[in-house]
């Protein structure tokens, strides 16, 4: 449960900051570099960690493969966070 909890804040608030791209981009012209934005690195980051702690209490619980899965995922999901590095 707190891995679906945890996806959804991630996806409701890279949700919200898309539409806020969509609305500032109208009209506006760029004075400069936009400083590096954060939200993806914190939501992936946060996501995987939540996968990650529920991976190692499913290993210690003695569920190994699932546990295996999860901690693939959070792998994938830190090089994810890694690749949006600002």
């Amino acid at each position: 449960m707190a891995d679906v909890a945890a996806g959804l804040l991630a996806v409701i608030v890279l949700a919200v900051r898309g539409l806020g791209r969509i609305d500032a981009g109208s009209g506006q012209t760029a004075a400069g570099s936009r400083p590096g934005d954060w939200t993806p690195v914190l939501c992936f980051g946060v996501l995987a960690l939540a996968v990650g702690v529920t991976g190692v209490m499913l290993l210690r619980l003695g569920h190994r493969a699932i546990g295996a899965v999860q901690l693939v995922i959070c792998v994938v999901l830190a090089g994810q966070s890694l690749r949006v590095w600002p």
